[in-house]
């Protein structure tokens, strides 16, 4: 008769199997996540289960002083917004030293700087959640980036807006219903926290946004609760640094139809004029789109032509009137308050038919608005890098090697206007 408590030898070869299965499975998902290719060849990412790197949570250098950093200031560099914004917005993560160059080259004066969870780490996985001692885990390379660069936009008089798309958001949790639904607002705030105090005294950051493309699930409990307690947070530690507010749904104009003007004269109101979506993203769309979103965003879309704004909608005649018009509730925002607005981000891909055209209508509105503004994309995935030909392949090198294709040149005629001392017209 058996002993209780004792372990039959079936029950061991059972266990001696699940382990040697276990193991397999854990080999394998590892060799899968190492192979996964890199968004920034600069910055590798973290194999799954692969030790964090530790958050740069010392503080950084609080004096821009050149016996610090080994670069003496302009005389002008005070840390306040340019009179007119002409720039570029680029993904934190993929910012180097030399892009920034470049982008001085070219002639920006601003420089967007979004911050996303580590490319590579992006899923719910709670090794690259963060914590209350360390806010920055999902984010250390996008910090380490923005590290790097400081130096060289003060050496090339270039202000910063740092904005983010954080952890939860990141990943759209609050798009997949109560199930998948995950409260990030109070690891925004303890972001932004840890953030506004660590760079509290660089001159080269001007402007922080508090989160970029509030997504629809969030109406009013965006502009009700959490962007005031972003901007009281922030407020409590910088009290002059420009913050940039942005409405509901994902910065589209016609969120400014329901959006207040902010009780704080160092606030600035953002947009990302994405119009028509289709269009602009022609071709992108992932392995499982269905057939409509497929045809909806196929190559081969000209403008100006019959365009759909999202698939499902209908085919509409898209031109420069068409722009003016999608673009006029922040228009009528901005006269109705008399405030800033800035269009932080906007692009088309480098093959969609007259992508040129497109962008000189876009430029040529937000100009004739007096609106600042940030193209959108010199580092990163090249599907938007316009220093790349059209029929390029894809990849995430930061350089095409092309200083003279047709959107580039649209974006380098209206940032001469910065070089031309036409800053502020």
């Amino acid at each position: 008769m058996k002993k209780r408590g004792s372990i039959s030898i079936l029950q061991w070869v059972a266990v001696a199997i699940a382990v040697l299965v276990a193991g397999f499975l854990v080999f394998v998902f590892r060799q899968t996540a190492e192979r996964a290719p890199s968004a920034c060849p600069n910055r590798q990412p973290a194999a799954i289960g692969d030790a964090v790197p530790a958050s740069p949570l010392v503080p950084a250098p609080q004096s821009p002083s050149a016996e610090k950093t080994g670069i003496a200031l302009p005389a002008d560099f005070d840390g306040q917004l340019p009179a007119r914004i002409r720039g570029v917005t680029i993904l934190a993560e993929c910012a180097t030293p030399e892009v920034v160059r470049r982008a001085a080259d070219y002639g920006v004066n601003f420089i967007g700087l979004s911050i996303h969870v580590n490319m590579g780490q992006r899923g719910n996985n709670p090794e690259y959640f963060p914590t209350e001692e360390d806010p920055f885990i999902p984010y250390t390379r996008s910090i380490e980036a923005l590290d790097e660069v400081l130096p060289v936009c003060r050496e090339n008089n270039i202000k910063l807006r740092i904005g983010i798309v954080p952890w939860g958001r990141n990943q759209d949790y609050a798009l997949q219903g109560e199930t998948g639904n995950i409260d990030f607002s109070h690891h925004l705030y303890q972001f932004w926290d840890a953030f506004a105090r660590r760079y509290k005294d660089e001159p080269a950051i001007a402007m922080y946004s508090p989160m970029l493309e509030p997504n629809e699930k969030m109406a009013g409990i965006w502009q009700n609760e959490m962007l005031p307690e972003c901007i009281r947070i922030i407020r409590d530690i910088n009290p002059d640094i420009w913050i940039a507010a942005m409405p509901v749904p994902w910065g589209q104009p016609k969120g400014f139809e329901s959006f207040g003007k902010i009780d704080d004269p160092h606030v600035v109101y953002c947009f990302h004029p994405y119009a028509p979506h289709c269009y602009l993203h022609q071709g992108i769309f992932p392995e499982t789109a269905s057939s409509k979103v497929r045809t909806a965003k196929a190559r081969g879309q000209e403008y100006p032509g019959m365009l759909q704004m999202f698939p499902g909608s209908e085919r509409v005649m898209w031109n420069r009137e068409r722009l003016k018009a999608f673009i006029q509730p922040a228009v009528d925002f901005s006269q109705k308050y008399g405030v800033r607005m800035f269009a932080d981000e906007f692009a088309v891909v480098r093959w969609a038919p007259g992508a040129d055209a497109w962008t000189e209508d876009m430029l040529s509105l937000l100009e004739e608005a007096g609106f600042d503004w940030c193209t959108f994309n010199l580092a990163g995935w090249n599907g938007w890098n316009p220093t790349f030909e059209p029929d390029d392949e894809p990849s995430f090198e930061p350089y095409g090697g092309r200083d003279d294709t047709p959107i580039l040149d649209v974006w380098k005629k209206y940032w001469n206007l910065n070089k031309n001392g036409n800053a502020g017209k």
